[in-house]
């Protein structure tokens, strides 16, 4: 099925599934954040780290409803560049994407709604840029290990959400990589097989 977009976002259809989705992650972004930074205790100093393995475009548009909102990667997005707590947050942000239209359209979003990120668009390496935001260019498998590459510190989320269904191998190679013990802490898997767009 091809991907449609309208202006920069993603076209997708449901209201108690897409948008009702974005509502929750972005919620869930936030608080995740505010706990795993320290709070404002130690002014949200500690390392954190979301790495959005489907980012697509960074916005969403509902067609029943003719609106753009932000999607997963926008939340994140947004969480990074607009955090109303704290002006730099010690945030290392990940958008794994492999459809160079999703690509294209994400940098737009980027570039429109989050002008103080700086996109780095060939990571090698994370550099000690607070504004940076690394966008990888990989299918899935390929990106895990990019990113287990990078060694990103402090606790991470990886979000997976393809339209469909999702392959358990990128999972094993971030536990391999990440969880030392069956009790660690640190590394969080956040997954959506589907939407009420497939039912």
């Amino acid at each position: 099925m091809p991907l449609e977009f309208h202006n920069n976002a993603i076209v997708l259809s449901g209201v108690l599934g897409t948008k009702l989705k974005s509502k929750i992650i972005n919620k869930y972004y936030n608080l995740w954040w505010w706990i795993t930074s320290g709070g404002p205790n130690v002014n949200f100093k500690y390392p954190t780290s979301i790495v959005e393995m489907n980012a697509a475009t960074g916005e969403v548009y509902i067609k029943e409803t003719s609106e753009t909102i932000l999607g997963s990667a926008g939340c994140a997005l947004n969480l990074k560049f607009n955090n109303i707590h704290i002006k730099n947050p010690n945030l290392t942000l990940i958008l794994v994407e492999n459809d160079n239209n999703c690509i294209e359209n994400l940098k737009k979003v980027i570039k429109r709604r989050f002008p103080k990120a700086k996109i780095n668009d060939e990571p090698s390496c994370i550099d000690e840029d607070i504004n940076q935001c690394v966008i990888i260019r990989k299918d899935v498998n390929e990106a895990i290990d990019t990113v287990n590459d990078l060694e990103i510190g402090g606790r991470t989320i990886y979000f997976f959400d393809p339209l469909l269904s999702i392959d358990m191998d990128p999972l094993r190679k971030v536990y391999e990589k990440r969880i030392e013990s069956p009790f660690f802490s640190g590394v969080e898997f956040l997954i959506f097989f589907f939407t009420s767009d497939w039912i």
